[in-house]
This record gives structure tokens, C-alpha cells and sequence, in this order.
């Protein structure tokens, strides 16, 4: 029987050094390292000159059209993409909440990283909090292109649709839907209490970003790679790219996943999900939702 699951991104909590001592009020934890998602990225944007004498009129017309030739640096109304270009904002269609929205968004795909304590008990020091990998928190999350209506990924999933909302001054929302099915190997856990940014018994699943190449990466903001989720309490720790997936809560999906993990447990899975829809807004986060094909 098809289930519709429900995939929400934990927000990211700024991380200036792996080594840094992580300190909470409650056992379990989750971040990030974030920034602005119009800031880090180069600039790849090239303009081009015609020699002939002929054709110095026509390039002079062209390079008075703003959606042509956009600023070099962003300002107040323009807006610099993760792919480097810069998006005149009022070239967008102006919105009743005075937004500009743009038929395209820009997306990524996750880094080959993933760190768990079912394969390594040691991967923390449960007493001071720090994770025993060398891992670099300044990798800057680049890679990013932009995507619309009809684009088929190298994943097999086809874009349905994308737009994105901007105002005056930055990135507000971003909506992606995909069609097509994907494969995902990861680690399925289910929480055992309410805490803050998760509640008592709801079923996350951790990417492997390792073995499951090409998870899309919508746009939002993660701008730097490195995504991590510690449990004090089960002893369960990951560091990864990106790879938090919330499926729902237990009872609703008692039928799959009875005897497959308890309150508090953890078990590695390989799951496929087909119809991935994003939706990011500014504030709240990104949640994306798609339909449960099977598991195993």
C-alpha cells in the first residue's frame, strides 16, 4: 500500500570548527555550517564584445538589456545565484507579498560523505563532543545549477517544476518538484522523546550520501558542507552531506516499520521513494515530501 512521507531538513546551528565543544540543553543535536545563500560562491559570469565596427550598434542595444548583462556584484535589486550568475530581481513577476518570482531554481548534488557509530562506536567522544574524523567544515557547498520544468537529472528524476521568490536585498522561498523514482541507502532511527526540532517516536532516516550518489540539494541554506546529529542517550551519532530525511511519525507507518526498529534504535535500510517535492522558505526551513515505493 502506498504511504505519503513526509521529509523535513533540520535547521543548521553555525559550526566554526569540527573541533568545537557542542553544548545543549537537551542529549540530541543536530547543525550545520550556514551562511547567506547569495554569499560564497564565485562569480562564473562572462561577458562577450563584438570586434567589427558593423556590429557595434547591435552590442551596444544588447548590453543596455538588464536580463543580458546584470550587474557584476549583487545590490539591492539584483541577487547573486549559487551558480555565480547575478538575477536582476525586478525581471522577475512581481507577487502580492512583493516578492519577484522566477521560473528556476538551483539545486546540487550531496558530497560522497557519511560517518555513523554503527559502523564506527568511536566516530565521538561522548564526554567532550567531539567527532574523532578529521573533517573540514569550511567546504564551501559548490556545485550548484539551476533547473526547470522538464530537465531531466543525471539521477533519472525529471524536474516537474521550480521557482524561486526574491526580494529586495536576498532569497526568500524556493519550490522544486520532481518526478521519477530514486534509490537511497542510509540509517532509519526512531526518536526516543520530544526535543527540540524533533518529537518522541518520529522516524528519520540519514542519508548515506556515500552509496547513494546524486541526492538533488535544493537550494537554501546550507552553503558550506557538513551536516551532523548526535543522541546522547542511544549513542547514536552521523556526519554527513546534507542527509537528514523525516518520514513521518511511528504509528503511522507501524505497518512498515514494526520490529524493524524501536523507540530509541537505529538500523541501517535501503528505501525508494518516487514524486520528491521541496518547498524551502526563509524562517522556517525546507521540508520535502515524496511517496514511500518500498524498503528493504
Amino acid at each position: 500500500m502506498k504511504k505519503i512521507i513526509a521529509i523535513s531538513l533540520l535547521s543548521a546551528l553555525l559550526l566554526s570548527a569540527c573541533d568545537t565543544t557542542k553544548e545543549n540543553s537537551s542529549d540530541m543535536n543536530t547543525g550545520s555550517v550556514e551562511s547567506s545563500s547569495s554569499s560564497s560562491v564565485s562569480d562564473n559570469s562572462s561577458s562577450t564584445s563584438e570586434s567589427s565596427s558593423e556590429t557595434e550598434s547591435s552590442s551596444a542595444d544588447e548590453s543596455s538589456s538588464p536580463a543580458e548583462n546584470p550587474p557584476e556584484e549583487p545590490d539591492e535589486n539584483s541577487f547573486k545565484a549559487p551558480n555565480g550568475e547575478v538575477l536582476n530581481i525586478t525581471d522577475g513577476e512581481l507577487t502580492e507579498d512583493d516578492m519577484y518570482k522566477f521560473e528556476h531554481s538551483y539545486i546540487r548534488y550531496t558530497k560522497p560523505i557519511f560517518y555513523n557509530t554503527i559502523d564506527d562506536p568511536d566516530l565521538i567522544n561522548w564526554d567532550t563532543m567531539h567527532f574523532s574524523v578529521d573533517f573540514d567544515w569550511s567546504q564551501e557547498a559548490d556545485g550548484f545549477f539551476k533547473v526547470k520544468a522538464g530537465d531531466k537529472l543525471e539521477n533519472g528524476l525529471t524536474v516537474k517544476s521550480a521557482d524561486i521568490y526574491l526580494y529586495h536585498g536576498g532569497f526568500s522561498q524556493s519550490n522544486i518538484e520532481f518526478e521519477g523514482e530514486l534509490t537511497l541507502e542510509g540509517i532509519v532511527y526512531r526518536v526516543p522523546e520530544d526535543v527540540y526540532g524533533s518529537y518522541q517516536d518520529e522516524i528519520i532516516f540519514f542519508v548515506d550520501s556515500a552509496k547513494s550518489t546524486n541526492f538533488p540539494v535544493p537550494i537554501g541554506e546550507f552553503d558550506f558542507v557538513g551536516t551532523w546529529w548526535t543522541d546522547e542517550k542511544s549513542k547514536l551519532a552521523f556526519l554527513g552531506d546534507y542527509a537528514e530525511i523525516r518520514l513521518g511519525n511511528y504509528e503511522e507507518m507501524a505497518d512498515d516499520f514494526s520490529g524493524v526498529v524501536e523507540r530509541g534504535e537505529s538500523a541501517k535500510l535501503k528505501i525508494k521513494v518516487k514524486d520528491l517535492k521541496y518547498k524551502y522558505k526563509l524562517g522556517p526551513g525546507g521540508t520535502l515530501t515524496a511517496e514511500l515505493v518500498s524498503f528493504e
